[in-house]
């Protein structure tokens, strides 16, 4: 029938004249409904039949004509009362107060003791079997999905014989609500969020059934808001929904048609339909359907289409509006196929506009400490079987060929020759870009990959797309190159080139998790043949950015091991490197190092210095992690040298920054800081904000050292804006740790606690063990400092717990260490000997001088917390044996802190104020002499202890 307006309220006029009719008296009125039109009759006769079927929607919710609400309201009134009481005597949560009731739960705010955060406790206030068991369901399906933008549940329970769900509580406005607060960008970033946790939910098997705006919470957090899904009370998994067929669930103005009227069952369709309205009604400040009258609601719905997003609001712009509508297409067939793809469109549009400009902001580039060892070689499949003849398409296709499996020198050599003969073909200036990139030449890779894009014309689409993705991707624009990517993905998704280039795309800009998961995807294509070692050098990659070596060990050990079998030296290099770097984080440097040796053999004999500088790097920081300072300064020397000869400003300040890590821990402070400032001013030069906040930090690092802390203050303050606006959240949880830890010495607890806080949140949304439990330690401390000794002996147990032993390696000695001293504090010793001896556990094997120096220390301290005589003389002995010789070999922070904790050592323990007066006045001298304040003012300490004390 005719969807006008008219046509409309007739159906309307006539639906409502025979709903209260029955038998002969309203035949008579659909009789002469038909003989106007057999549409309008039919239309009515639907909804009449939708009215009148038991399970359907118009049954239940028709008001006076099924049920009186008044008594069921009245009922839920008095057990919210009931509920509210009992909660006054809850021990399991405090403070709680009611921030919301519907039908059938109420939710609380409340606040956990153990945890000491704020929650929101949801409780079944009426319903029968039924109901307690869809609300049990709610639960795990709702945990189920662990994503950002799905609201978290945290636990399960009964009290009083009512359930309840324990969830994140989000303090902020209402989707709706917060509208008129936000920007264009804004508002589109979080319609986004949105998809992402709906898609989150459907790849789970997943359908939510009620999407609306209230189901939709939203929260500040520091780099903008953060959207959350929530209310999985009527979801269902995809194979119930199927079962259960059109049975009627939801809140009518944000359902779909075919849900409405029972013709389909609840779907992925549907629910897109209701995003689609819930996205309508945030855009453009009214419903999908304004009628307020249940039935017109329904009515309208079912008889008509909603009106164009752009009419209602003229302010969206028409690529986004676009999208919204085709959410909201009568035909579910014609709405987006899944909720990834609408998810990828408003992705897209967050990349290219739609809110004026084709060229948002630069992203930055995400630094990960295996980052100079990735293979680029990215867009190659829109290269292969390109048509050329003769000698140049021989000297093309091996270009290509050697970029594969990284020897992009071996194609550089091949492509200016090819490039001598033909200077403006496309392809060769693309792959001539890809190669430049991979050697450190930036400028003339993007000089290279401009050149290509404006000769576009001369290109396929699809080599057009991995072209604009290559120029994004070198200049470090990482939103835009995932997005060509991902649409590249949809359009060729057998295509494993284009699959790798994604999945190295996603680990340079800090993704890891992505990368993971892509190349995942990418192993189960069927057009994947034997075995690739590129594939197990991505994941390599991504598990070693996450921090997971063992994994990143075994893949590195495949990639190189199939890499040699197809003699590709370079990419046997790189995965050298990859596995030298994973032995070291798992505490075998000795491994670690005749890995790093190799991986240099093979580079040389490939001729790639920039590989061969990389390699020194490894077995520079091998030898600095054993203490052997002097040998991790030559060969950092050597790598800062290759690269200089080279010009390769990214390698000249990677190895900057490494020499003054070294240079620092000798005590030459002023050395170090002018390398780390030369390394920042190269990252800005180079047009890379999150690399320049790593030299932020470490520069923050040694203010800190130096007794600066304002001018530290301020570093770690740009530096984490840096990492939260380029995306590295790793990063950002890193410096909010370190940041946390500075405000902490300057007696800032509050601020501190908010920063260590913010970080956890952070390290758990990225699920970082190291992350977490540094987070942990740190609200920890704050607690102890607080003399809250229980409340942070939760922190110190969650850290701990992170990081066992047998997998912790030197990451575990902090926490342990920390919470040692808590120990000792309430006087729990033998806990505190235990706590000593997992951390010794930790550190034997990691022959990480730094590690073991501290678990030394720490020793120390229990024996002056015991107060007990034995075996004094030779444990002062011994570490004063140790404390020589990190002096010896150049640790001169480290053998200060040895020489401080034996003063105190021979105070407590030995009651010899004297000698412990002596050596701390040394220390306290030789600080000050280097600008060590911070640890001259500790040695101040000491001093001010002995005073009225004699032996």
């Amino acid at each position: 029938m005719s969807t006008t307006i008219e046509a409309y309220q007739r159906v309307k006029e006539i639906f409502l004249q025979a709903v209260d009719l029955e038998g002969e008296a309203r035949q008579k009125i659909l009789a002469a409904a038909e003989s106007e039109s057999e549409a309008l009759a039919a239309e009515v006769r639907r909804l009449l039949e939708l009215a009148e079927e038991p399970t359907g929607w118009l049954c239940r919710t028709l008001g006076e004509k099924t049920l009186s609400l008044g008594p069921r309201l009245e009922a839920r009134e008095e057990l919210l009362g009931q509920l509210e009481a009992e909660l006054r005597d809850w021990d399991r949560f405090s403070d709680t107060s009611c921030i919301g009731a519907g039908g059938m739960g109420a939710v609380f705010r409340a606040v956990d003791p153990r945890l000491k955060r704020v929650v929101a406790v949801k409780f079944l206030v009426q319903g029968g079997a039924a109901t307690r068991a869809r609300f049990r369901r709610e639960a795990e399906l709702q945990a189920r999905v662990d994503h950002r933008n799905v609201l978290e549940v945290y636990e399960t329970g009964e009290v009083g014989g009512r359930p309840y769900l324990v969830m994140r509580h989000v303090a902020g406005p209402s989707l709706l609500g917060l509208r008129e607060e936000l920007a264009a960008h804004e508002r589109l970033d979080l319609l986004r969020q949105v998809a992402s946790g709906l898609q989150a939910a459907h790849s789970q098997g997943l359908i939510h059934r009620d999407i609306k705006p209230s189901n939709v919470l939203v929260e500040r957090v520091p780099d903008g808001w953060r959207a959350f899904l929530s209310d999985f009370g009527i979801a269902m998994e995809a194979s119930e929904a199927e079962e259960l067929g059109g049975g009627v669930l939801g809140s009518p103005r944000y359902m779909a048609p075919e849900q409405l009227d029972g013709r389909a069952r609840a779907d992925v369709a549907s629910d897109l339909y209701g995003l689609g309205a819930t996205f309508y009604e945030f855009l453009s400040g009214r419903p999908l359907y304004p009628e307020e009258s249940l039935v017109d609601l329904v009515v309208g719905i079912l008889s008509r289409p909603p009106r164009p997003l752009e009419e209602v609001a003229p302010d969206v712009p028409a690529p986004l509006a676009e999208v919204i509508m085709r959410c909201l297409e009568r035909d579910p067939a014609r709405r987006h196929p899944t909720a990834a793809v609408l998810l990828q469109e408003l992705e897209t549009l967050s990349v290219n506009g739609p809110f004026g400009g084709r060229r948002p902001r630069k992203s930055a580039l995400a630094v990960t400490l295996s980052g100079a060892i990735l293979l680029v070689a990215v867009g190659l499949g829109a290269l292969k079987g390109r048509e050329k003849t003769g000698g140049e398409n021989a000297a093309y296709s091996q270009a290509v060929q050697r970029l594969s499996y990284g020897d992009a020198l071996g194609a550089r050599k091949l492509l200016e020759e090819a490039l001598a003969r033909s200077p403006r073909d496309p392809y060769l200036l693309l792959a001539s870009s890809m190669a430049l990139s991979d050697l450190g030449f930036e400028e003339e890779a993007r000089t290279h990959a401009l050149q290509a894009v404006e000769l576009d014309q001369d290109l396929p689409e699809a080599t057009r797309w991995v072209a604009q993705a290559h120029l994004h991707r070198i200049s470090k624009e990482w939103p835009q190159a995932i997005a060509v990517y991902r649409q590249l993905r949809l359009l060729r998704p057998k295509d494993l080139e284009i699959g790798l280039d994604l999945a190295r795309t996603q680990a340079e800009s800090g993704d890891a998790q992505s990368s993971l998961a892509t190349v995942g995807e990418l192993r189960e294509l069927a057009s994947v043949r034997g075995e690739d070692p590129r594939l197990d050098f991505a994941e390599a990659q991504a598990a070693a950015d996450l921090g997971d070596f063992h994994r990143a060990l075994a893949a590195a050990r495949r990639s190189q091991s199939d890499a040699a079998v197809k003699s590709a030296p370079n990419l046997v290099a790189r995965s050298r490197l990859l596995e030298s770097w994973s032995l070291r984080n798992l505490g075998a440097m000795e491994e670690s190092r005749q890995a790093a040796e190799q991986a240099r053999v093979i580079a040389e004999a490939a001729g790639d210095r920039r590989l061969v500088a990389s390699a020194w790097m490894a077995a520079a920081g091998v030898s600095w992690l054993q203490g052997d300072l002097e040998e991790a300064e030559r060969a950092y020397r050597s790598a800062l040298k290759l690269a200089e000869a080279r010009e390769d400003r990214f390698m000249i300040s990677r190895s900057s920054n490494n020499l003054a890590l070294v240079l620092a821990d000798r005590g030459d402070l002023r050395a170090a800081l002018d390398l780390y400032e030369r390394s920042r001013e190269i990252e800005a030069e180079l047009g890379s904000p999150v690399s320049t906040a790593y030299s932020e930090v470490n520069i923050a690092r040694l203010q800190a050292l130096q007794g600066n802390l304002a001018a530290a203050e301020d570093g770690y303050r740009r530096a984490l804006k840096a990492f939260l606006e380029g995306g590295d959240r790793r990063a950002a949880a890193s410096s909010r740790g370190l940041w946390a830890e500075l405000l902490i010495e300057a007696g800032d607890l509050d601020r501190a606690w908010e920063q260590a806080e913010a970080g956890l949140e952070l390290a758990t949304e990225i699920r970082e063990p190291r992350a977490q439990a540094a987070a942990w330690t740190v609200l920890g401390r704050i607690l102890q400092i607080r003399s809250r000794f229980e409340e942070a002996d939760l922190r110190f147990e969650e850290a701990v717990a992170l990081l066992p032993v047998s997998e912790a390696g030197t990451g575990g000695v902090e926490p342990r260490l920390r919470w040692m001293r808590l120990r000792i504090e309430q006087g729990r010793l033998e806990e505190a000997a235990e706590l000593l001896d997992e951390a010794a556990r930790a550190s034997q094997g990691s022959q990480v001088v730094a590690a073991r120096a501290a678990v030394q220390i720490a020793t120390v301290e229990i024996l002056a917390a015991r107060g007990k005589a034995e075996d004094t003389g030779r444990i002062r002995e011994e570490l004063a044996r140790q404390v020589a010789s990190w002096r010896e070999i150049g640790l001169v922070v480290t053998a200060l802190e040895g020489r401080l904790a034996v003063a105190s050592f021979d105070l407590s323990v030995r009651g010899d104020a004297s000698s412990a007066r002596t050596l701390a006045e040394d220390v306290r001298d030789e600080a000050r002499r280097k600008g060590l304040h911070r640890l001259a003012s500790c040695a101040d300490g000491v001093l001010a202890s002995t005073t009225g004390r004699s032996r």
